[in-house]
């Protein structure tokens, strides 16, 4: 594959997150200020590898917080983009719990949409 057919399927995939029989559940919430801050700032790097470097921190971070609040691991992806594109995607399908940071101009409009598996116990 090319990478922009790799992109391609990645962003399919994404889609198939909001069809009514996916397998996820997901709720919407605005960003807190510092995330949007952190968003921005390295959304401003000139090498995108800077930028996806700076994501898998996050994602790293994420799996570490959640692993230490819940007492177990679970496989944790995320995206970062716009309400119509993510620009970044670092989540494979069989992740269980994926954060999709949604930027906007505006930082009271930059969201964060979390699906979470429905195969996992409440």
């Amino acid at each position: 594959y090319s990478m922009a057919e790799e992109k391609q399927k990645a962003n399919d995939e994404i889609l198939n997150l909001f069809e009514v029989d996916a397998n996820y559940e997901s709720r919407v919430c605005g960003q807190h200020i510092d995330l949007v801050k952190w968003n921005r700032k390295i959304l401003k790097f000139k090498d995108e590898k800077e930028t996806v470097s700076a994501l898998q921190r996050l994602k790293e971070a994420m799996n570490d917080k959640v692993k230490e609040s819940c007492k177990e691991e679970y496989s944790i992806g995320c995206s970062m983009g716009s309400a119509m594109k993510d620009k970044f995607v670092l989540f494979e399908k069989k992740d269980q719990v994926i954060v999709k940071l949604i930027m906007d101009p505006l930082d009271i409009d930059s969201k964060q949409r979390t699906f979470v598996s429905k195969a996992l116990s409440s």
